[in-house]
């Protein structure tokens, strides 16, 4: 990200020139009209900006002024400065008065800690950079909230922290808007924010990593995200509507999320479209602002488990499907994990019945969901048998072996004069395939039917 800045003689405007390599809100070379509720905003590569001090906003708030910095240019604001100079103590709270900083540039990032906005309130096309950005329990009013078009920065290097950060904000009951942001590599943080039952508005927006960690969510919310690393709702409570339709991320999480809402969204989305013979099921590891948080095949399990019960709910029947197999592929894994006061009689019988599920379930029919795969499972085996069959054949050049494993298979029990019957293991073997024959065309026939009647 990057802009270049020329102030004039007496410092009291500047010029502000997109670079080339800038994601901000005047990377166009063409001027072009974008209408935001009704307002005209122009997307420009250059804007001249009147500088406003800090001191200067400090000095407003402490008189109870209206706070309008519409088009201005800002360095270095912060609320936790102002409570310092004033000898607050940490945590009172900060009025601003009908606030608008809408197209505002705030150098060196910006901290609006412990504010209370009270009235409706535009940081609509601002742009926050060069510096960490934090709204942390802020306090907006019951009107409507404008983000749109903002643009925040990747924020401080090496920070421990999320350089955005709305942790613990309460937005009100109005609806929220995000609509188009740019968080230009920058992960942001929404932990334990309070959301009303107004809708939210997240429709075109580009993060890094966006965590909404333990928050309720009652209302309507678009989360139609034009382009996202990770997505993160674990622990929260979903009791309204997430729409995901088109969303571009490459990884979701739910990990003890509560869905009593619906989500909607589908299997191209989350990626579950991939065969489960070609994953790495690898347990991942995932960097989310400072720390490292694993993810264990028992919290895949609850995930996919909400995301199917959520697509049986919606009428989504491939895609329940779908999650249902990456429910059952982790199931099977949470359960072979070992403990360390496991004995070693303990760890063969996990591992036997690990691999008699993986062969069973998985491989031979995608735990019931695949009535192909079944049939498929059912030639290999009758092929395989006829194979055996073979040195018990009296005459090479019949198609007895094959003749015989059919008839074995499907239980008809014909019998045929050209294999040699009184050997102990051609029996033993017409046994076996005769058990694989019947789990066989049952298998088959619950995988089908369940398909029919869906």
């Amino acid at each position: 990200m990057g802009y270049k800045k020329k102030f004039n003689k007496d410092k009291i405007q500047v010029t502000i020139t997109a670079t080339g390599g800038s994601m901000g809100f005047w990377v166009s070379e063409e001027k072009k009209i974008i209408d935001i509720e009704h307002e005209i905003f122009k997307l420009e590569k250059k804007k001249t900006f009147e500088v406003v001090k800090k001191e200067e906003i400090y000095k407003w708030i402490e008189d109870g002024k209206i706070i309008n910095i519409q088009d201005k240019y800002i360095k270095g604001f912060s609320l936790i400065e102002y409570s310092d100079n004033k000898e607050l103590e940490y945590g009172d709270k900060v009025m601003l008065k009908n606030f608008n900083a809408k197209g505002a540039f705030f150098d060196r990032g910006a901290d609006f800690s412990f504010a209370v906005f009270d009235e409706a309130v535009s940081f609509a096309a601002t742009i926050f950079e060069e510096g960490d950005v934090s709204f942390e329990d802020a306090t907006f009013g019951e009107d409507d909230i404008y983000f749109d078009f903002a643009t925040f920065s990747h924020g401080k290097e090496n920070s421990p922290w999320p350089p955005v950060s709305f942790a613990r904000t309460n937005f009100g009951e109005g609806n929220v808007y995000f609509r188009n942001l740019i968080f230009e590599g920058a992960k942001v943080s929404f932990e334990h924010a309070t959301f009303g039952e107004g809708d939210v508005f997240f429709g075109g927006t580009i993060f890094d990593d966006a965590s909404f960690e333990t928050i309720k969510i009652l209302g309507d919310w678009n989360m139609r995200v034009k382009k996202a690393e990770t997505i993160d709702f674990s622990n929260s409570l979903i009791h309204g509507m997430i729409n995901f339709t088109g969303a571009k991320m490459n990884q979701l999480k739910l990990i003890d999320t509560k869905l009593t809402g619906k989500l909607f969204i589908s299997s191209e989305e989350l990626h579950l479209n991939d065969e489960l013979c070609n994953q790495n099921d690898a347990i991942n590891s995932q960097k989310i602002f400072h720390h490292i948080k694993k993810i264990t095949h028992k919290e895949k399990r609850d995930q996919f488990r909400l995301l199917k019960e959520n697509f049986h709910n919606l009428g989504q029947y491939n895609d329940e499907d779908k999650a249902y197999r990456w429910f059952m592929y982790h199931k099977i894994r949470a359960e072979k994990v070992f403990k360390e006061d496991n004995s070693l009689g303990t760890r063969i019988k996990k591992s036997l019945i690990f691999n008699l599920k993986w062969l069973f379930f998985e491989k031979i029919g995608l735990y019931g969901t695949s009535p192909f795969r079944v049939a498929l499972s059912m030639f290999v085996v009758i092929g395989l048998f006829a194979l055996l069959y073979l040195p018990f054949s009296k005459n090479a050049r019949t198609p007895a072996p094959f003749f015989h494993s059919i008839i074995t298979f499907l239980t008809i029990g014909y019998g045929t004069e050209f294999m040699a019957f009184e050997s102990f293991w051609f029996k033993f073997l017409s046994g076996v395939e005769g058990f694989a024959g019947l789990f066989l065309m049952s298998y088959f026939t619950i995988s089908f039917v369940r398909k029919v009647l869906r």
